[in-house]
């Protein structure tokens, strides 16, 4: 992860069921909770890293 920080929970459903992953990512699927150690702006968002994707693509 490019962040430091405190894991504060992990998700037993993804250990159970890891097909969550595929059929679930954005909501069912978390793998941990994190308590960041320090700020977090510069990561990009999940719509900003689609586009950052798509543009190197082309």
């Amino acid at each position: 992860m490019p962040v430091a920080g405190e894991i504060t929970a992990t998700n037993q459903s993804v250990v159970d069921a890891p097909e969550l992953l595929n059929s679930d990512p954005y909501d069912g699927a978390w793998l941990i909770k994190i308590k960041v150690a320090e700020g977090v702006g510069a990561l990009m968002s999940a719509e900003a890293y689609e586009k950052f994707v798509d543009g190197i693509k082309h």
